[in-house]
């Protein structure tokens, strides 16, 4: 059960969460924040794919590097970096869509990091037998945070701005 995994290890369950609150927002919000700012199709198209070309680029050196340093080190690390780039690109408009992009590969690469680490550090708490039955219950922990982080996104975006999306990724 999801109490038994927090149980065994909160930060996971918590990490599983917030990764959900972070990460479905880029999926459901970005077109939605480039509309917003006057990005046409292509270039709305060119931010999803920068985010995930960023999130492809990080998994190997942020996996190594907690296979190699504490996984709640590396993960604390992860979560400020992401909201010190998260409120970057709050302040990037004057910028140019070219800073943009370069901004979200960077923002994607740490966002699309965070599940990974969770999984990764709930397992290290697992015996072998359990790491199925708990990757369940860690999908149910994303999912709760994917499940809300559009709509609080969406209400911070109308409340501050389209910007608004990133300062909600930084808190």
């Amino acid at each position: 059960s999801l109490l038994q995994l927090f149980k065994i290890s909160p930060l996971g369950v918590i990490a599983a969460i917030a990764a959900g609150l972070v990460s479905s927002v880029f999926f459901s919000m970005t077109p939605v924040f480039g509309r917003s700012i006057g990005l046409s199709i292509p270039e709305i198209a060119t931010l999803m794919t920068s985010g995930l070309i960023g999130g492809l680029l990080m998994q190997w050196p942020i996996g190594k590097t907690s296979d190699i340093f504490d996984r709640r080190s590396v993960f604390t690390v992860l979560v400020f970096a992401l909201a010190i780039t998260a409120i970057g690109l709050s302040q990037i408009g004057p910028f140019g869509h070219r800073a943009l992009v370069i901004g979200i590969v960077v923002y994607g690469g740490m966002n699309f990091a965070l599940y990974p680490l969770a999984l990764a550090h709930t397992n290290d708490h697992l015996d072998a037998r359990d790491v199925v039955p708990a990757s369940a219950g860690m999908i149910l922990a994303y999912s709760i945070g994917a499940s809300l982080g559009p709509t609080l996104a969406g209400k911070t975006m109308t409340l501050i701005g389209p910007f608004g999306i990133f300062y909600y990724t930084a808190v």
